[in-house]
């Protein structure tokens, strides 16, 4: 059975722990404020109020679950799928407010990191 060679065992560890961190940052950044964060996510427009705020206020728990996945290297393929399933889903709610003309706070990083989509 083959085995990936050392440098691509390094590369997938580093870039694990930089989606790790930088995740990490976005829930705990998102649970400071969560009340902003829950306003932020319904200024989108993008799903009915109440689904929503139940994303909302489940997003920065999930985050931080798959996390703890990264770093820990425990089910990659699974948090690596839902991951790139949660980025797809940002780029859609980004692109649709951008197509209305919205001005809208990304509100990627809660408090620690708003910025005006663009």
């Amino acid at each position: 059975m083959d085995t990936a060679p050392e440098w691509q065992l390094a590369l997938v560890f580093v870039v694990r722990w930089y989606l790790g961190i930088c995740f990490l940052t976005s829930a705990l950044g998102k649970l400071t404020d969560l009340t902003s964060f829950v306003q932020g996510t319904l200024d989108y427009r993008v799903l009915p109020g109440s689904v929503a705020k139940m994303f909302a206020l489940a997003l920065p728990w999930l985050e931080l679950g798959l996390t703890a996945l990264l770093l820990t290297g425990i089910a990659l393929p699974v948090a690596g799928w839902v991951l790139a399933g949660l980025l797809g889903c940002f780029i859609v709610a980004v692109t649709m407010n951008l197509r209305r003309g919205r001005a809208i706070a990304c509100n990627c990083h809660g408090i620690a990191g708003t910025r005006t989509i663009s």
